[in-house]
């Protein structure tokens, strides 16, 4: 046994998560903008304008998926083990492992204990629960909220089409695929250092102008989600059975290319990527287009659910920061872990662009965030001046 694959089984048994470091920025943009246009006109016309450039930029303008923007939903919630039962072994018994892996939380929770695993992913549960803080944003009018719970429900649903988000062997390291620290001054660069990040982000960000103008979905695609739950593991599961496949793949191109360590891949990464293009872009193409009408149909489904409101009127009351910032319970600010009551002191000192809303004490804690001494939320009711 390598020790790369002795090491991953430990971590796998100890329920350790890989850290990941990037995220797969070019594909959530690429799907935000695939996703809106599909949407109902009413709910396109809404996000296409008050999400303001989307495909390149999160609200407090740093770019979508960095660490700043992308810290609100735990690693944990970006990821599930499908195929946690199976261990290490081949990828017949991983293929019905992942198809067996049960669909209500608690149960799942109970597998993941069978095997030793802590930290085994919660992606599909974490998509429903945000749909459904969506839709009583939506029936409430709070568009603060709508905008951001809308855009964790296209980056969750990316993270759900791409394919190593939905094993234990994120990294590769079962299938002997080639791991190592990443190394800026032999040129590789993070995305570079598992074959996750080859295909989750440096394949796109290489192909991002092809797959922005090639990724596209039909709006007569479009329809209501009637189980969200349902069409979620229909992706992951789709997303899966790419995993064995783009192993191989990886694992050959390295070892025709004789890479063996960051300097190899720096001096092979232009030929790898053509190749690795050359062979799955069409692939890539589809999990990206699964990702946006999966999105898009999650997005309609809580509209649905709350009633069909009229988005015009969200509209007007997301131009007016100071009523969003009293009318919204719990906020804090992208830049901070902490959350406040709407009428805190320090929440009035936050600036609009940096301004996070949660509908709940249980959300704004979900998020990680710890609450402000001063104003103590959810100790009483809140306060609003």
């Amino acid at each position: 046994m390598s020790i790369g694959l002795a090491l991953a089984i430990v971590l796998h048994g100890v329920g350790v998560v890989p850290p990941d470091g990037d995220r797969p920025e070019t594909a959530y943009a690429i799907v935000t903008a695939t996703a809106i246009p599909v949407l109902p006109p009413q709910l396109g016309a809404f996000f296409k304008v008050q999400m303001d450039s989307p495909v390149t930029r999160s609200p407090d303008g740093t770019p979508a998926g960095s660490p700043t923007f992308m810290r609100a939903v735990k690693a944990e919630s970006r990821c599930v083990f499908l195929d946690v039962a199976a261990q290490a072994g081949d990828a017949e018994a991983r293929r019905a492992a992942a198809l067996a892996f049960p669909r209500d939380r608690s149960r799942a929770a109970a597998r993941y204990r069978q095997h030793g695993v802590t930290e085994g992913g919660w992606l599909p549960w974490a998509l429903v629960d945000r749909c459904a803080q969506l839709a009583g944003a939506m029936r409430d009018g709070e568009a603060a909220i709508i905008i951001a719970e809308a855009r964790m429900i296209l980056e969750l649903s990316t993270e759900a089409a791409l394919p190593f988000n939905t094993t234990f062997d994120r990294s590769g390291s079962h299938s002997g695929n080639i791991r190592w620290a990443a190394d800026s001054s032999n040129g590789a660069g993070r995305c570079d250092r598992t074959v996750r990040h080859r295909f989750h982000e440096g394949l796109p960000s290489r192909l991002r102008s092809r797959l922005s103008y090639e990724v596209r979905v039909a709006p007569e695609r479009f329809e209501i989600a009637d189980d969200p739950l349902a069409e979620i593991f229909a992706v992951l599961l789709d997303s899966y059975q790419l995993v064995a496949r783009w192993s191989k793949v990886d694992e050959a191109l390295t070892i025709e290319l004789g890479v063996a360590d960051t300097s190899g891949f720096a001096a092979s990464s232009d030929a790898y990527y053509d190749d690795l293009a050359r062979r799955e872009v069409t692939a890539l193409e589809s999990r990206l287009e699964a990702a946006s009408l999966l999105g898009a149909r999650l997005i309609g489904s809580a509209w649905v659910k709350a009633g069909r409101p009229d988005p015009r009127r969200w509209a007007s009351s997301a131009t007016d920061s100071a009523s969003n910032r009293r009318s919204v319970g719990f906020v804090g600010s992208r830049h901070s872990t902490i959350y406040h009551t709407g009428g805190c002191g320090h929440a009035k000192r936050i600036k609009p662009d940096n301004l996070v809303a949660f509908a709940s004490v249980a959300a704004a804690r979900q998020a990680g965030r710890t609450p402000c001494r001063t104003c103590k939320p959810g100790s009483r009711p809140s306060t609003v001046p």
